[in-house]
């Protein structure tokens, strides 16, 4: 999301409203402390804050009050943290101690809206020092509207945290749900013991090339772009390793780079076909450990690997299985790691008949749904409150204009 600033020379505020720099409405400004790495551990007494929110625990603490905090060094530079009360704050932020006139809750919305970001200097190591920061205007509503827009934006906050935790919930059910199907199945059969752990007594464990093929488009990204529209032709998509980035787990002909109008026969000859698993191929993007669905006749760039299921495996039934699975623990080590095709064949995966497949396939595709959902409606919040805050902090939108339940 690129960053826009809002500045308050460029709002019209009330005449109710004032306005002041941040060293005329706190009464302090400071770094925290250095605190050795070897203090911080991932569990412990009171929390420490540093560039990159929370960062551990430690067992000693020196503010005694909830305070909002800058980060003054890094690539974080400008983020805008708040540590509860008895925490420990590392020299890699900037503590406020706001003044009476000032609601501490409304500070740290109101930093949110007039960002410290493009205050920071340097380029290696930005930082942002007291000097340019006590500088930095923010609005000053009333107290009392201070606090009345600091609780309508708390709200909604609190509602996105709750969204949060459920999507957390729902990704720990879903993973949980995952290993119990693909090892247990849906049909409370007894088990038995295979190269790849516990499988119910019917299934069988054949590796991906037995019964899928694996392979790149017979055409590359670049022979698409110079082929010419047929009437009356088949869509085919070409994509690139950048379009594993998109949200959802199928690539959609709306989300590609590039599209043409191919001949039915030169559509199935050279692209792979709807329903491949699509992989990274080498570099970085393995690390990412995604994999995608085709929906549609692909052509892929050469970063890229298609597996394609025969008809005695369901496509996402083995899609799933794949997310179970780690790519790192199979590509070739090096400075550029490389995942081919004599990598995956070998894999030996649980297969089930194809209409349990099928059942498994749609469970988990259940709980994936409910697990968008709820990012969805985390989403929506997100960019409600985006909007919200603009609108409470430039006095675009006034409190007592809201209509707000008791």
């Amino acid at each position: 999301m690129s960053f826009v600033e809002t500045r308050v020379e460029d709002c019209e505020l009330p005449e109710t409203w004032g306005s002041g720099c941040l060293d005329e409405v706190c009464h302090q400004m400071k770094q925290g402390k250095i605190l050795p790495q070897k203090e911080i551990h991932e569990t412990g007494t009171y929390p420490v804050f540093g560039a990159n929110g929370c960062i551990g625990y430690c067992e000693d603490y020196f503010l005694e009050e909830q305070r909002v905090l800058i980060t003054c060094r890094g690539s974080t530079c400008g983020v805008i943290n708040r540590s509860p009360a008895r925490s420990f704050v590392t020299n890699n932020a900037m503590i406020l101690f706001e003044k009476d006139c000032l609601d501490n809750d409304f500070l740290f919305f109101v930093l949110q809206e007039f960002s410290t970001k493009g205050l920071k200097t340097g380029s290696g190591q930005p930082q942002l020092t007291q000097g340019i920061l006590n500088s930095h205007a923010i609005p000053i509503p009333p107290l009392t509207e201070q606090k009345k827009i600091a609780h309508i934006l708390s709200t909604v906050q609190r509602a996105i945290e709750a969204q949060e935790r459920i999507i957390q919930t729902t990704t720990e059910l879903k993973k949980a749900l995952m290993h119990k199907l693909f090892t247990e199945g849906l049909r409370n059969e007894p088990q038995k013991q295979t190269e790849i752990g516990l499988v119910p007594e019917s299934w069988v464990t054949p590796t991906v090339e037995s019964v899928c093929t694996i392979k790149a488009s017979a055409m590359s990204y670049s022979q698409l772009e110079k082929a010419p529209n047929v009437s009356d032709g088949v869509r085919v998509i070409g994509i690139k390793v950048s379009d594993m980035n998109l949200p959802g787990n199928e690539i959609e002909f709306r989300s590609a780079n590039l599209e043409r109008l191919l001949t039915e026969k030169e559509a199935r000859k050279r692209t792979v076909p709807a329903d491949s698993i699509i992989f990274p191929k080498r570099g970085a993007a393995i690390a990412t450990n995604k994999k995608r669905l085709t929906t549609g006749y692909t052509v892929l760039d050469p970063n890229l690997i298609a597996v394609m299921p025969s008809e005695a495996v369901n496509h996402r039934y083995l899609f799933h299985w794949f997310n179970t699975f780690d790519l790192k623990k199979i590509t070739d080590p090096g400075p550029t790691p490389q995942l081919n095709k004599k990598d995956i064949a070998p894999l030996k995966f649980p297969m089930p008949p194809v209409e349990e497949q099928e059942a498994i396939a749609a469970a988990i595709d259940a709980a994936e749904e409910k697990g968008t959902l709820h990012v969805r409606k985390r989403d929506q919040l997100q960019d409600f409150f985006r909007i919200l805050l603009h609108e409470l902090m430039t006095a675009k939108t006034r409190v007592h204009d809201l209509a707000l339940a008791a």
